[in-house]
């Protein structure tokens, strides 16, 4: 299966300068709707570990600690592991049902779009008293590409803070700026979560056209952060940011197309 994004061939089309809020954390006051946010969120397929009736499972954990707590303590917080990968969540569920087969027999990956959770979960937090929060489980070899990134780059990291992003940078001058790809007739930014499928658009690319090679690099940024600069900033770059979903995740949801039941969690 092809990607979805086809990079542009020359850095000439290359015009957009990094956002440093994405990179800093600083934030500003205006932000994207939230309907914005969620268009952006749609692309990207997760995968929940959910009851026969479409609930998925879910843990209520003390926001200080993080540790296991009483669901009836209304400070705690229902947290639902989001898998990135379809075959993680297999993983997980055949060990629920060899170490729990009884409580797992009826137990299923149920497959959702990020877009999708976002929008329930930002309905559930205004109505409800208690919190209800998602726990992303990227992929280890995905999270052990991002920490190889960024210590290459001379930073002293033994852990990543998340869902890792991989995106092409090309440096001009003295400034790095995104390189941008075709989505469609749409010029789009495209931050991969397969560090290898990104690779190998840059190496069609840059066979392509040799004399960018030296120009382009991988960097790494967080999913989380990119939400969080969805919410808080309007930079009209923002828009043109596509999440490339893997196409092991693809072909899932392909195969397994979500219902429309309501994934609100339960413990």
């Amino acid at each position: 299966m092809k990607s979805l994004v086809r990079f542009s061939t020359t850095l000439g089309l290359v015009c957009t300068t990094l956002i440093g809020s994405l990179f800093s954390g600083n934030l500003r006051v205006m932000a994207l709707t939230e309907e914005q946010v969620i268009s952006a969120l749609r692309t990207v397929p997760v995968f929940m570990i959910a009851q026969a009736n479409g609930i998925p499972i879910s843990q209520c954990v003390a926001p200080e600690t993080g540790e296991p707590g009483s669901c009836d303590d209304k400070k705690t917080v229902v947290v639902t592991p989001l898998f990135m990968s379809p075959q993680d969540a297999q993983t997980a569920l055949t060990q629920l049902k060899t170490s729990q087969p009884e409580e797992a027999k009826n137990l299923q990956i149920m497959p959702r779009s990020l877009g999708f959770i976002y929008k329930q979960l930002e309905a559930a937090n205004k109505t409800q008293q208690q919190r209800i929060a998602v726990d992303f489980l990227p992929k280890q070899q995905q999270v052990n590409a991002a920490l190889a990134l960024l210590q290459q780059s001379g930073q002293k990291v033994e852990r990543f803070p998340g869902v890792p992003l991989f995106v092409a940078v090309a440096t001009v001058g003295d400034k790095k700026i995104y390189l941008p790809g075709q989505n469609g007739d749409r010029e789009v930014i495209p931050l991969f979560f397969e560090k290898e499928e990104l690779q190998k658009n840059l190496q069609e690319i840059t066979a392509q056209n040799p004399e960018i090679a030296a120009k382009v690099s991988i960097e790494v940024i967080t999913l989380e952060d990119v939400i969080a600069t969805l919410k808080n900033d309007n930079d009209p770059v923002l828009e043109k940011f596509f999440l490339q979903p893997s196409q092991e995740a693809v072909q899932f949801m392909q195969s397994n197309p979500p219902s429309n039941q309501s994934p609100n969690p339960r413990r």
